[in-house]
């Protein structure tokens, strides 16, 4: 149980404090038309990839509220393209991630309701899914 704890408190480490300021770095790094450019058809834009990164993440926090939480649909094909700034981008970024940590850290400290096994393999994902 505290090896599993021990991993949960580095993948929000690292999802947190490597990822995340990554990515907000690269979303500052482009103007509004790189953003959102598709380049070929059938081709996503950085800001619907980051979208759809965004999307995982709120899931999987909601998943862990709710166990047995079922969505109405994937989300797949959700890759959206929104007229959004670098900066507004990097707030819905800053904000999904801050909730997301919020959570885990709830999470950890309550020893009486974790399931560190459940939470590993959704972290797991996240991770697989910003990288």
């Amino acid at each position: 149980m505290e090896e599993m704890k021990l991993f949960v408190k580095i993948a929000l480490h690292r999802m947190y404090d490597h990822y995340l300021p990554k990515l907000l770095c690269s979303i500052q790094a482009l103007n509004m038309e790189q953003l959102w450019e598709c380049n070929a058809p059938g081709l996503n834009s950085v800001g619907g990839i980051v979208l759809h990164i965004c999307e995982h993440i709120k899931r999987n926090t909601l998943s862990y509220l709710q166990r047995n939480i079922k969505f109405d649909e994937g989300i797949e094909e959700y890759f959206p393209q929104l007229d959004f700034t670098p900066d507004m981008l990097s707030i819905i970024v800053q904000e999904t991630f801050d909730k997301w940590k919020h959570q885990i850290a709830n999470m950890i400290s309550e020893n009486n309701y974790i399931d560190i096994d459940y939470i590993a393999s959704f972290i797991w994902w996240n991770i697989r899914a910003a990288i």
